[in-house]
């Protein structure tokens, strides 16, 4: 399928222009795909799996290059895959939008963050992505970054001063909270040496140890605590310190710590 003749054209763009619909049956099962299945989740699949020939066979046939399948874009599915040619391909057409939303409000450059597509980042970029895009809970994509431990996505939107390091997302929450959850410490200090206040608390009063108790993650929590980023008796606006967070979402291991280390109870 991958032969081309003089003009630089393969059996893809021959079938394309042919017009007969059992060629472009042929074509795809190459691929191991039917025409039968709806365009648009063929054209999801090729984008996803880096295959830029059948992306352009597809659109050329019909497949709705803007269109979406449970919230998501055919972008995001390319950022997703990975696949810069597939993802450039995309963007060449008239009626993709670099900033269409997903599911939840998420932003190709989101996804793009999420998922340490570095290069993508980048070109997403450069091509006019609006980097100060907030997703349905409010999250940017530092908290994105910030939430999946993508230390050099991270570090690449601070120093280019992209979004503010102590945007509030959903809840109130900032990027250093969001990485406090999810247990990641190398961004947690990352966000701390390039100024994430320590000292803010989310609309329910909590602070990066409530949220590290909460998600559950030990070391974090005795990392919090060994380089004195919160006050262990912190109470939030529903007078819970970080070791009844813990005891009532059950992290056994984090309230017993707590505990040992004079975490009040009551």
């Amino acid at each position: 399928m991958s032969e081309d003749d003089n003009d630089c054209k393969n059996a893809l763009h021959w079938a394309c222009k042919g017009g007969h619909e059992s060629m472009w049956e042929c074509v795809l099962k190459q691929y191991g795909k039917s025409i039968r299945r709806v365009k648009i989740r063929l054209l999801i699949d090729a984008a996803f799996g880096g295959k830029k020939d059948l992306c352009e066979f597809l659109i050329c046939i019909g497949a709705n290059a803007s269109g979406h399948i449970k919230g998501n874009s055919v972008l995001h599915f390319a950022v997703l895959g990975g696949d810069m040619n597939v993802v450039k391909y995309l963007l060449s057409q008239d009626n993709i939008d670099i900033n269409c939303w997903g599911e939840a409000g998420m932003t190709p450059l989101m996804t793009s963050a999420m998922h340490g597509r570095r290069e993508l980042f980048d070109f997403l970029v450069r091509m006019g992505a609006n980097v100060s895009l907030v997703d349905d809970g409010g999250d940017n994509i530092l908290h994105y970054a910030s939430a999946y431990d993508e230390s050099e996505i991270v570090r690449y939107i601070i120093s280019e001063h992209i979004v503010d390091i102590n945007s509030r997302g959903e809840n109130g929450t900032t990027p250093l909270m969001t990485a406090a959850f999810h247990g990641h410490i190398a961004v947690l200090d990352l966000l701390v040496r390039n100024g994430g206040r320590t000292d803010i608390v989310d609309d329910n009063g909590r602070n990066i140890l409530h949220w590290a108790s909460s998600g559950g993650h030990l070391k974090t929590v005795k990392h919090i605590l060994s380089q004195r980023l919160a006050d262990i008796n912190a109470r939030d606006n529903n007078g819970e310190t970080a070791a009844m967070i813990a005891k009532r979402e059950r992290k056994s291991k984090v309230f017993q710590f707590l505990v040992s280390k004079g975490c009040l109870v009551k």
